[in-house]
């Protein structure tokens, strides 16, 4: 058991470099760059384009970039001559294009405001959502997974199955539009914001659903069947 998780834990470190890859070369394929315009929609002068290009090491060959990108190769030295190595691995991600002066990093965790917890973050917010729709997950996809097993080919195993499938073929936006009454004041409960109350429980439903998907039924094989 120990060995299959640390093997699925591993598959994740392939994962995030091909997802990684993915995303540079997509937005490598792009037209355009990122320093076309300014904020006001005119277009920025040559210079003003190349300078920046520099700065932020655009003018690098791609394979260099992406190394750049992802910390694995210097930007620069300090004063004692050590490379400066920042990057994804480093938990730099760089500047932000729409918020001046800030990084992306700072923007995904900081707190609104000043002294308050990671959980107030968009990172906690989102972190919330994803733990609160997990739990809801399991507590419902496990216990109807187990009864079709146990009562195989009975209603119990039909009505399992056509939740499963319901809520694997619901598309996540279509759960905008279930009734929210008590999910928002579960959430308001556990939430104990409420400017938040609306939004929270607007995005958690989808949430809920697609944690059903992974979790959910599966048709146990019974040994009655390869008879």
């Amino acid at each position: 058991m120990l060995q299959f998780v640390f093997r699925r834990t591993l598959w994740i470190i392939p994962v995030l470099i091909t997802i990684s890859l993915i995303t540079f070369v997509m937005m490598k394929s792009t037209p355009g760059g990122p320093f076309d315009v300014t904020s006001s929609g005119r277009d920025m002068p040559k210079e003003t384009q190349e300078l920046l290009m520099r700065r932020y090491h655009l003018d690098e060959p791609d394979w260099k970039q992406y190394l750049i990108y992802i910390g694995a190769w210097p930007t620069g030295n300090d004063a004692a001559g050590a490379p400066i190595f920042k990057g994804v691995l480093q938990g730099d991600l760089g500047p932000s294009y729409q918020y001046k002066g800030r990084g992306v990093t700072d923007i995904i965790f900081a707190p609104p405001s000043v002294g308050g917890s990671l959980w107030e973050s968009r990172f906690g917010r989102t972190a919330t959502l994803g733990i609160f729709g997990f739990v809801f997950g399991v507590a419902l996809g496990l216990p109807l997974g187990i009864l079709a097993a146990v009562r195989h080919n009975t209603w119990l195993d039909y009505v399992s199955l056509f939740v499963s499938t319901l809520f694997v073929s619901t598309p996540g936006f279509c759960a905008r539009y279930f009734p929210h009454d008590h999910l928002r004041s579960v959430v308001e409960v556990a939430a104990d914001r409420g400017a938040h109350v609306e939004y929270v429980a607007t995005v958690a439903a989808p949430v809920f659903l697609s944690w059903c998907r992974p979790v959910g039924i599966h048709r146990t094989p019974h040994p009655r069947d390869d008879a």
